[in-house]
């Protein structure tokens, strides 16, 4: 008797193919879109845990970001972020009959997942355009990510499609974005970002790919709470098939709030992966916290 891999891993194998090789994911951004632009310089822990179907999980298993921002001068702000993945949980095993491969059937045991890995660091700065909302962004990331740590990696990926190549050990990522960002007497917050992304892999049977990535964001930012939804998603431009633009995009919703007028602002966020990847991920939670001396 001879075991095949659980359905969450074949399932999930897909769907990062997918998003690498068809469709693409979302590239790497410095840090949360939704980040507080309101200060010269923060620190922010965040934890998002993806609801993976079929995976047994421990609370714990997450993706964790590290960054952190520093206004070097009026219009400059130094980014940097630091990512970590961390998988333990379970799901269901299948075995089929020697003299019948075709046949699968349900046997009592459980497959484990497991891994925890470092990410690709990000380090870039932003400039801000004196007397205009626009600002600008360029940085980058090496592939750094353990090329042994699969189940930390796709939890990683999976966890926020803006970062996806914070955790792909094949491709070192080269950005650059355009933003537009302002915030309305009434209070009401609004962002438009287009971020190109060159993807140079690692790996000499890989090919050099280019991105472009895109989102609209609108929320109200008070003094003590703020809050909003967004879209966020990503064309992969170097490819022809599928021939359709669209299935060559990937999108997620996004909602986020954070509390406090202080020094301290806890926050919470979810994503909800649109398309293919929602049958395998349909929902993403986290909770972060952010310091701004």
């Amino acid at each position: 008797m001879r075991l095949v891999d659980c359905p969450i891993r074949i399932r999930l194998l897909a769907a990062v193919a997918a998003l690498v090789a068809a469709v693409a994911a979302p590239a790497a951004d410095a840090a949360s879109l939704w980040a507080p632009r309101d200060v010269r310089g923060l620190i922010s822990l965040e934890m998002l845990r993806p609801s993976i179907e079929g995976l047994d999980a421990e609370v714990f298993s997450s993706a964790f970001y590290l960054s952190g921002r520093l206004a070097a001068t009026p219009t400059v702000t130094f980014v940097a972020e630091l990512p970590y993945a961390r998988m333990r949980g379970s799901a269901p095993g299948y075995s089929y009959y020697p003299f019948a491969p075709d046949e699968y059937y349900p046997y009592p045991y459980s497959l484990p997942a497991s891994g925890s890995t470092i990410g690709n660091p990000y380090v870039g700065f932003e400039a801000a355009i004196p007397g205009s909302p626009l600002f600008v962004e360029f940085g980058g990331r090496p592939p750094l990510a353990s090329d042994r740590e699969y189940d930390a990696e796709v939890m990683g990926a999976v966890a926020d499609l803006t970062r996806f190549f914070a955790f792909t050990e094949q491709y070192a990522s080269v950005q650059f974005g355009v933003n537009v960002y302002e915030v309305l007497p009434s209070k009401l917050a609004c962002r438009i970002r287009v971020s190109p992304l060159l993807a140079i892999p690692s790996e000499s049977y890989l090919e050099t790919e280019f991105f472009t990535f895109y989102s609209v964001q609108a929320g109200y930012q008070g003094r003590s709470a703020r809050a909003g939804m967004g879209l966020a998603g990503m064309a992969l431009l170097t490819e022809n098939y599928p021939s359709n633009l669209g299935q060559r995009t990937v999108t997620q919703l996004e909602l986020h709030a954070d509390f406090l007028s202080g020094r301290v602002r806890p926050g919470v966020d979810v994503h909800l992966p649109l398309g293919t990847l929602a049958s395998s991920v349909p929902v993403v939670v986290g909770t972060g916290i952010t310091w701004a001396p």
